[in-house]
């Protein structure tokens, strides 16, 4: 699978989880981090790390956007690129949440 997870760490009292996805990023690791956002307790800073991705499906990017639109724990992504920004975008998730924190 594409997910590695580099967590659950603890900063100051804050649940944070740290997911490293690459070198694809398919619809089934999209079910899995999902699953993994989803029973993050609520206040969790969930933090998604695109830097290894070069294979982005637009079907996995469609599950995360519902994720990031609908999530009970902060969200932010780091390294994703122009194309998948747009199509979060078409997909309803706001600029913020694309640029950094959901």
């Amino acid at each position: 699978m594409g997910i590695e997870i580099a967590g659950p760490a603890f900063d100051h009292g804050v649940g944070r989880l740290v997911i490293e996805l690459g070198p694809t990023f398919r619809a089934e690791d999209a079910r899995r981090l999902h699953e993994l956002i989803e029973s993050s307790e609520p206040g969790t800073e969930v933090e998604i790390d695109f830097h290894a991705v070069r294979d982005c499906h637009a079907a996995a990017l469609g599950q995360l956007a519902r994720d990031l639109v609908h999530a009970g724990c902060r969200i932010a992504l780091h390294g994703v690129r122009w194309h998948e920004k747009r199509l979060l975008g078409y997909l309803g998730v706001p600029m913020d949440a694309r640029e950094g924190h959901a």
